[in-house]
């Protein structure tokens, strides 16, 4: 009210400033239309190879991809050529892809068991590539999992959502195997 929100604006702002996303569905993916921001890259020279330049492309995404986005920043910044290995663009997107199909982002999929989320997450997804034809735009080459990642942590609020709800999943499993 301060700034002089009013209308359509102010109650996306009351919702952020009082943190209600946590109560926002979790089921809601963001479509291409709902972010327009884009991360870039910079680029640094390296002084000298990483340790993991070394190894094979598929095992250095098999290591990254368990690691957790906050884990990677921090593996980024251990030094430069760190820094510009993480940051090359096709390499994140690897990397991300890799997270999303079998890691710390896993989270991102829709649950089979909940009626008409594939069909609506899907539809959500295909707004990300051009290609209309898309069964499983999660693992098309097209998507761009950088663009996606940053609206899924950055703009939306049911994903937002979602990752807390996952968080909170994972820490009732042991007790639930253990139950069982």
């Amino acid at each position: 009210l301060s700034n002089g929100l009013r209308g359509d604006d102010l109650g996306p702002a009351l919702l952020h400033d009082f943190q209600t996303w946590v109560f926002e569905r979790p089921d809601r993916w963001p479509s291409r239309s709902d972010s327009d921001i884009n991360p870039t890259f910079q680029t640094f020279p390296a002084s000298s190879l990483p340790a993991l330049a070394p190894l094979p492309f598929e095992v250095t995404l098999e290591i990254i991809s368990d690691i957790s986005l906050a884990d990677l920043a921090n593996l980024s910044s251990t030094s430069k050529s760190m820094r510009q290995l993480m940051n090359h663009p096709s390499l994140f997107s690897e990397i991300l892809r890799g997270m999303i199909n079998h890691g710390s982002l896993s989270w991102v999929w829709p649950c089979p068991d909940v009626k008409g989320e594939s069909e609506h997450a899907r539809q959500a997804l295909a707004t990300w590539i051009d290609n209309d034809e898309c069964k499983d735009p999660l693992n098309s080459i097209d998507f761009p999992f950088v663009s996606f990642v940053y609206a899924c942590f950055a703009t939306s609020d049911s994903m937002k959502s979602r990752f807390r709800l996952w968080k909170i999943m994972k820490q009732l499993e042991p007790s639930w195997v253990a139950y069982r």
